[in-house]
């Protein structure tokens, strides 16, 4: 299979149908700078579903349209269309030759065809995909190689490596397969969702129509039931009943004790209200005689203590009429001092005409006994001294006499107030027993009223309990006291859920349809289909998986087998062209974008998607220590490009390939050796070059010569080189 023609009409600088004609082997494409030899290039890889209008220097659709010239109107549409010669079938389509068209519209449409057939763009990648055509990173190589190829980031470089590899078709069923596997899940969900929505009716169908089937015997079932729940009913009704009965006696019982006892306190309170009475009379008798007693203390108590002042003022006046005193005088005068000293501490104006007075009777006082004393003689003082002497005597007489009254009186005083007391002591222990007594007897009042109450309740209980009987012995089944004991509580409760279960399914299936059962066999058959579905579609899912988990391994496989031949061809090449020096590819880790759920479900047992590997150049030319690409020369950097794309070809193996200007910066002998390699891929790849490089021209089998006058339109005039020798 090889490109056979190209025909564009219409498509930028063409502004006219121009057909290419292309042989196996190398075919030259030249002429001057603008005639619009690299309009060609950009014409294969739009054809083949380039998207990117940027790599093919445009901005929209509408650029891509011859515009005009001053003697040629602008078009309304491009059209290309690429002719490939597939005799050998490589193609995987029934046709001999294979014309990919593709058109745009100034509107913007643009519009894709294999022969003449419309189609989507998804059917031109596929198909060209699969005969090892369009892969984007070297099918078409334009200027700027080192750019396009060296300054590929790790990611980029991979994606050219698995093209190269031939991985794009495997991916592309992957692709298809992931696709397939989602569509197959959502299957499942929507079947599921339907079987969920189905599912409850089906249940409830079945159940409907189980109950219909078993209809006698749940009756039988529920009798048998109910008349257990009758035994035990009835028997827990007997109990019961016995109980309140029992309790009832006990209450009659309690309550005669507490009258009785009550009647007992009744008479002890009497006794003691009655001692309270006659006490009353004696105590108030003492408390006559207390305070008679207590008025004579008062009166004795009064005279002994004028008795005392008297004392002490006769002895005053002994002293003062005996001698001065000088300490007194001293004290007397400090005293005076003191009160006129505080009183001009205070800011109060406290110096009044009777403060002043007070002041003055004191000291005029105090002088009068100073003037007493000093003035009297010795008999004087003699005389003064018996008369005091005397009335001292007299005055300690009459204080013991007073105090021996006083004495008594205190005495008769104490008796009483004793007697008082042990009759308030008694009358307080009896206080204390009449209130425990009263206590009591009110706690017997309450208890008599609770227990009145309680058996009021148990009569009231009785009475509920022989109705309740009543009703249940109407259900007319037989009592068997043996068997009732034997059930219990929880046993109980259990037939009481089942009596009520069976007894909703005899309701049910009382205004049972008969037509449901017709409806229950439509639904069922419809959940068997949609299980029968389901199981299909989950096995679907386990074959994809298992062809998603091939596709993988094979993909791997080439990729390794690839990288490990690139590598190998890579350094050939590069010691061809640099006559020496070493290059490889190895591959570097980076974080990976998130990947799809697919993916992830794939690679739910790996690690790997959250880290991913790119490929990365490392070059050392002959005699330098430099793997740092960054620092090759521009020529450098195109010939390591060139000798990329020789070791990708080698793996490739695509059936054309167009370079475009790549060989623009090789000198003579570097172009020689290109110009040689090239030539020894001519056998298995068809080479369409754009170059104004006289040695690669040398080595092409047809010439297509570009020109471009003053029109604006690009001319086409062609050479068989081969012909032209012979000829010449």
């Amino acid at each position: 299979m090889f490109l056979k023609s190209l025909e564009i009409n219409g498509f930028k600088s063409f502004g006219q149908k121009t057909v290419f004609n292309f042989s196996p082997g190398i075919t030259a494409i030249v002429g001057p700078n603008g005639s619009g030899k690299s309009n060609i290039a950009e014409a294969i890889r739009w054809v083949m579903g380039e998207q990117s209008l940027k790599s093919i220097r445009s901005k929209d659709g509408a650029d891509l349209i011859f515009n005009g010239s001053l003697n040629k109107q602008r078009l309304h549409k491009a059209q290309v269309n690429l002719y490939f010669d597939n005799s050998l079938k490589k193609m995987p389509i029934d046709f001999e030759e294979v014309i990919i068209s593709r058109i745009v519209y100034r509107e913007g449409i643009n519009e894709y065809f294999i022969n003449n057939n419309q189609v989507r763009l998804k059917d031109v990648v596929d198909l060209l995909a699969s005969s090892n055509i369009g892969q984007k990173n070297f099918s078409v190589i334009s200027q700027g190689l080192s750019d396009s190829l060296i300054k590929l980031n790790p990611k980029e470089l991979k994606s050219v490596i698995q093209d190269a590899a031939g991985i794009r078709p495997i991916e592309l069923k992957k692709e298809e397969a992931l696709k397939k596997l989602k569509s197959t899940r959502e299957n499942i969900e929507r079947i599921e969702l339907m079987k969920s929505e189905i599912a409850p009716y089906l249940r409830n169908l079945k159940k409907q129509v189980s109950r219909f089937e078993q209809k006698e015997e749940l009756e039988v079932k529920l009798k048998d039931l109910k008349q257990i729940k009758f035994n035990y009913e009835i028997n827990k009704i007997l109990e019961s009943k016995n109980n309140f009965l029992n309790q009832k006696e006990e209450l009659a019982k309690k309550i005669k004790a507490i009258e009785e006892e009550s009647e007992c306190l009744a008479k002890e309170i009497k006794k003691l209200e009655d001692d309270f009475n006659s006490n009353n009379e004696v105590l108030i008798e003492l408390d006559k005689k207390i305070d008679n007693l207590q008025e004579e203390k008062l009166y004795y108590e009064k005279e002994l203590s004028l008795i005392e002042s008297k004392l002490e003022i006769e002895k005053e006046k002994r002293k003062i009429s005996l001698s001065i005193d000088l300490n007194y005088v001293k004290n007397r005068l400090k005293g005076i001092i003191n009160v006129i000293a505080e009183a001009l501490k205070k800011d109060d104006n406290l110096f009044t005409k009777e403060w002043v007075g007070n002041i003055f009777n004191s000291l005029k006082n105090f002088l009068k006994e100073i003037e007493l004393g000093s003035h009297l003689n010795e008999n004087e003082k003699k005389e003064v001294d018996k008369e005091t002497k005397q009335l001292e005597d007299e005055a300690l007489e009459r204080k013991k006499e007073l105090q021996n009254r006083l004495n008594l009186i205190l005495s008769d005083l104490e008796k009483e107030k004793n007697k008082l007391r042990i009759i308030k002591d008694e009358e307080s222990l009896k206080k204390n027993k009449l209130f425990e007594l009263e206590r009591r007897r009110r706690e017997l009042e309450d208890n008599k009223y609770h227990f009145g109450e309680r058996l009021k309740n148990i009569n009231a209980e009785v009475s509920q309990i022989e109705i309740k009987e009543k009703i249940i012995k109407g259900d007319n089944f037989e009592f068997n006291p043996e068997l009732a004991k034997k059930i219990s509580k929880e046993e109980i409760a259990k037939i009481e859920i089942e009596i009520a279960r069976l007894e909703r399914i005899l309701e049910e299936a009382a205004g049972f349809d008969k037509n449901l059962i017709e409806e229950y066999n439509r639904i069922k058959e419809r959940y068997e289909i949609l299980e029968k579905e389901c199981n299909d579609l989950t096995k679907a899912v386990e074959d994809l998986n298992k062809l998603i988990k091939e596709l993988d391994l094979n993909i791997e496989k080439k990729f390794k087998d690839a990288f490990a031949l690139i590598n190998e061809k890579f350094d050939l090449y590069f010691k061809m062209i640099f006559a020496g020096g070493k290059a490889k590819i190895v591959k570097v880790e980076y974080e990976s974008e998130t990947k799809d759920d697919e993916e992830k479900e794939q690679d739910e047992d790996k690690d790997s998607f959250l880290v991913d590997y790119g490929i990365e150049i490392k070059a050392e030319l002959p005699g330098k220590k430099a793997y740092n690409l960054n620092m090759f020369s521009g020529g450098e950097r195109s010939l390591t490009a060139i000798a990329l794309l020789f070791s990708l070809i080698c793996v490739a193996n695509p059936p054309f390939i167009v370079l475009d200007e790549i060989d623009a910066a090789l000198d003579e002998a570097n172009s020689r050796r290109f110009a040689s390699i090239l030539k020894e891929f001519t056998n298995t790849t068809q080479f369409i070059i754009i170059t104004h490089n006289r040695e690669t021209m040398s080595h092409a089998g047809v010439l297509y010569g570009i020109t471009m006058a003053n029109d604006g339109v690009s001319k086409v005039f062609s050479l068989k080189l081969e012909e032209a020798v012979k000829n010449y």
